[in-house]
């Protein structure tokens, strides 16, 4: 376990989570705000493979946990700590389309934060939001400080930026 709120477990990924994890990347509205492309179940099972891989990885800049809901135990989503280009760690989730409008983003983002900053000793961390994605720009808005918008090339959408440190959040 690495953390949990009132409704949800985060976890390592394990093997067994292929179904939902399958569900989650291999859907376009889900993946309309990340890399725009829905996934092949072949694809999803080796990067599911990678990202199970990384938790050994000496070094590891890279990680992405399992969300389940505690009331079942059903996977519905992934979230991240990912060290990007940029050099910045940033924040990230995706929640399996069934799971969308239940508060679920925000019940994760702010203990996510918090295991950053208090657990992994992070001093900064960022959120890259594609500004048509307004669920989850209001989830950035609630714990971090906006700091730009600007057009990402690689995506060609208008992103926002934001970003918090320790002292400038509440977990509330």
């Amino acid at each position: 376990m690495i953390f949990q709120t009132d409704r949800i477990l985060v976890r390592y990924l394990q093997s067994t989570d292929v179904n939902g994890f399958h569900d989650l990347q291999s859907n376009p509205r889900v993946m309309q705000y990340t890399s725009g492309k829905a996934g092949s179940l072949e694809g999803n099972l080796t990067e599911l493979h990678q990202l199970i891989e990384k938790y050994t990885t000496p070094g590891n800049t890279f990680w992405v946990w399992a969300m389940e809901l505690l009331e079942n135990e059903d996977f519905i989503g992934t979230c991240a700590l990912i060290l990007n280009e940029a050099n910045e760690c940033e924040l990230g989730f995706r929640i399996r389309e069934k799971y969308w409008g239940r508060g679920l983003g925000k019940e994760v983002a702010g203990p996510l934060i918090h295991y950053g900053f208090y657990t992994l000793k992070l001093d900064r961390i960022y959120g890259y939001v594609d500004k048509e994605n307004i669920a989850s720009m209001k989830i950035l808005e609630r714990f971090m400080t906006f700091e730009k918008e600007y057009y990402n090339e690689h995506f060609r959408c208008i992103d926002r930026k934001y970003a918090c440190t320790p002292g400038q959040i509440s977990f509330s």
